[in-house]
């Protein structure tokens, strides 16, 4: 089943009342475009060696949990009573190369850190990449891994 999402045109945060009014519906939205000028946009867009570069720039040496899975899919185990993926203590630029080492391999692990708060684990990530004043008291969060599926699921935090 495929469902379609709304797509706007203008940037929601530029006008507080047009924020509000697509924060209300608590539905998924696209902005295409939005942070296309964000410098680590840009450096994803030019390789992958290069977003690497730019993330290290910031990153702390705080501990991280990557989630290193079957190529492909993030799940649950048959039983439903666990995972079928193992959760690694790793910092930011070993799960980094991680990702770049099996990203482009068929069949290899795939890997991802989520929810990385950028104060903690990338300071200065957020005042290179924002929204503008509108969203000034919300601090960003870093998902970031190779190609993979995730099962439905709940998040801690309102994504």
């Amino acid at each position: 089943m495929t469902i379609a999402v709304p797509e706007i045109a203008a940037d929601p945060f530029a006008d507080p009342a047009q924020f509000r009014e697509i924060a209300a519906r608590c539905e998924p939205v696209v902005v295409r475009g939005l942070v296309n000028d964000w410098p680590v946009v840009r450096a994803a867009a030019t390789s992958p060696v290069a977003l690497r570069a730019y993330l290290l720039r910031f990153a702390s040496a705080t501990r991280a949990e990557a989630f290193v899975g079957k190529a492909g899919r993030y799940s649950y185990n048959e039983r439903l009573d666990g995972f079928d993926f193992d959760r690694v203590d790793t910092d930011l630029a070993d799960a980094l190369d991680r990702i770049l080492a099996s990203a482009n391999v068929p069949g290899a692990p795939t890997v991802y850190v989520g929810s990385l708060d950028t104060a903690q684990y990338l300071p200065g990530f957020a005042a290179e990449n924002n929204l503008g004043p509108l969203l000034s008291t919300v601090q960003p969060r870093l998902w970031i891994g190779n190609r993979s599926d995730i099962a439905c699921h709940n998040d801690t935090f309102d994504n």
